[in-house]
């Protein structure tokens, strides 16, 4: 458990420095009975060594070694050895420290006084730091250039009473393109800092945008850039004459599916609309 984690390393590091004072105190035979001066000094200088390499090279060749020994049996994972692809695969999904829990995203579909399809867009989920050191995280979403999206919100809140980070259309909210892909960002505020979860802070994050003029018949991929438990597609308001799916998924609630998996890095759900209504889509 990262708290454990944590308050071994502090511990540790404590301990240390009190040996290392207590070497330094008999050293010095500082109120020292003259009988025990010729013992205490080569004791106090044996743990002044042992308190010296014990914080600057012992822990930093063990962490090593332990880096090494995960970086070459993660083949094993699987309780037998693999293709070297697919052990890099594992590896590069499962190396993030921070993941994402409980990733829903919600449909709104419009048909506006011009008879253009629009479609409000909102993601919500929580972040989690599984490492014992705070882990920067940064904000931001992008869409395809084609889609024409306008982005309205991008929120960041920590609680209790922490960071709060909010960007809204015209206000810190930064639109770039590059590629066909347009992205937003906070201005000023590239990445958030996000404490292990054994300090009891939770992170919400929210995402808005919408599509002005979308086609009548399109698609939507929500690729998963990182490890996610948990994910989840909503839809609200449905125009009668626009049908609704996600591939792969059945519905778990009305207008909602909901996937209790982990979805790692690349993985994606893909969400379809269409103004004809098939059999199976309306299923």
């Amino acid at each position: 458990m990262p708290a454990l984690g944590q308050m071994s390393s502090r511990k540790f590091v404590l301990l240390m420095v009190l040996i290392l004072l207590a070497g330094t105190w008999l050293t010095t035979a500082f109120k020292l009975p003259p009988k025990v001066v010729e013992y205490a000094r080569p004791l106090g200088d044996a743990l002044i060594i042992a308190a010296l390499l014990a914080l600057f090279v012992d822990r930093f060749v063990k962490e090593r070694l332990i880096q090494e020994i995960v970086s070459n049996t993660w083949q094993y994972v699987t309780g037998h050895p693999v293709p070297t692809e697919l052990s890099q695969y594992v590896h590069d999904a499962m190396e993030p420290r921070i993941i994402r829990r409980n990733l829903f995203t919600k449909y709104d579909f419009e048909i506006n006084e011009g008879k253009k399809l629009v479609v409000q867009v909102e993601i919500n989920y929580v972040i989690e730091n599984y490492g014992i050191n705070e882990e920067p995280y940064e904000l931001w979403i992008e869409e395809e250039k084609r889609k024409n999206p306008v982005f309205e919100l991008i929120s960041f809140k920590e609680d209790p009473g922490g960071v709060q980070v909010e960007a809204t259309h015209g206000n810190k909210l930064v639109v770039t393109e590059s590629g066909g892909v347009v992205k937003a960002g906070v201005e000023g505020t590239r990445s958030v800092k996000v404490q292990p979860r054994g300090k009891k802070c939770t992170y919400a994050v929210k995402l808005k945008y919408h599509l002005d003029n979308a086609p009548l018949n399109d698609d939507d991929v929500l690729a998963f850039s990182g490890p996610t438990i948990t994910a989840g597609v909503e839809v609200g308001t449905l125009p009668k004459s626009i049908s609704f799916c996600v591939t792969p998924g059945d519905l778990t609630e009305k207008k909602k599916w909901t996937f209790n998996r982990v979805f790692l890095k690349e993985q994606h759900l893909h969400v379809r609309w269409s103004s004809e209504i098939t059999g199976k889509e309306s299923a």
